[in-house]
């Protein structure tokens, strides 16, 4: 009997032990399980970060291109900008002078005035001494020495008040000419710091139209894009200017096959409204990088202002 009750102790024993080994190498098989899963997104992880840091540093790259560019412009526009600085002193200075040009004809006419009445004033004196009897002719020449010096006197404010008219004249129409100047380009000033490029596309082509990723077989740019405004009236039927540029030489790529007289530089429109029409801009010549940005400028008198906000480099 108690050969029987041990038999089955140990048997109940090796049945637990198969039991636990049974469960302890399932658990260490989960936990294998589990390990690899979490190497595995470890790694899913670190691959991750990676093409993260690599987008990054190509954004860091281009936000320095930006920063490099928008530095450019700036240089470009800051003659710009310390001509309407220099303008607006010069009309404070010039609205000055026609302040003291103004004040000082206001007391000439006034000095005019009294001058004239003592002039008046001894003639009738002078009138009424020769009809007396008893004429007193030395008083009567002293008072016509006193009448002459009075008139000339009234002469020689006359002719000043003359010269500060024909002067307070010049300076009311260098005044409108300042005044147009600066009214002009301030204008230029508000489109060039204040008009945003929304650009939609800006992509190479081939000959057939189609895209290209390669620089040799890039025949066309096409450009799609809108100007945004602080208001609609500051640039409708304004004339702008789009410009491929190499960013490495600053040349600009003519929309016409590089042939001599016929190269222009650029691509001209006049806006009327958004979306502003697709521009296929045409460029056979050798391409020398891949660094090539399109620029918008705006046209006045025949002279160029890039719009700060109005650059978009071209991805191949």
């Amino acid at each position: 009997m108690i050969k029987i009750f041990r038999a089955i102790i140990i048997i109940v024993v090796l049945i637990l032990l198969i039991v636990g080994l049974v469960l302890t190498e399932k658990k260490v098989s989960e936990q294998a399980t589990k390990a690899d899963d979490y190497e595995a997104a470890l790694e899913a992880e670190q691959d991750y970060n990676a093409v993260l840091k690599r987008r990054v540093e190509k954004l860091t790259e281009r936000n320095a291109e930006l920063e490099l560019e928008n530095s450019q412009i700036l240089k470009r526009n800051r003659q710009l900008i310390d001509s309407v600085r220099i303008l607006n002193t010069s009309i404070r200075k010039l609205n000055a002078t026609i302040q003291q040009q103004a004040a000082a004809m206001t007391a000439n006419d006034a000095m005019l005035a009294r001058l004239r009445n003592s002039s008046d004033e001894l003639a009738n004196r002078i009138a009424a001494l020769r009809q007396q009897k008893n004429v007193n002719e030395q008083l009567i020449d002293d008072l016509e020495e006193k009448r002459l010096a009075l008139d000339r006197k009234v002469g020689e404010v006359f002719m000043k008040n003359d010269s500060l008219e024909r002067k307070a004249l010049a300076s009311t129409q260098q005044l409108a000419q300042l005044t147009k100047n600066f009214d002009d380009q301030e204008e230029i000033l508000q489109i060039i710091e204040n008009v945003r490029v929304n650009f939609k596309t800006v992509q190479p082509l081939q000959q057939n139209k189609k895209k290209t990723k390669r620089l040799r077989k890039w025949r066309y740019t096409q450009i799609d894009f809108e100007l945004n405004a602080p208001e609609a009236s500051l640039i409708q039927g304004k004339v702008f200017l789009v410009k491929i540029i190499n960013k490495q030489t600053g040349e600009t790529l003519s929309p016409r096959e590089g042939s001599g007289g016929n190269d222009t530089k650029g691509m001209p429109f006049t806006f009327q409204g958004n979306p502003v029409p697709t521009i296929e801009y045409p460029n056979y010549q050798n391409k020398t990088s891949k660094d090539y940005l399109v620029q918008i400028y705006f046209m006045n008198d025949g002279k160029e202002f890039p719009l700060t906000f109005g650059g978009q480099n071209i991805e191949f």
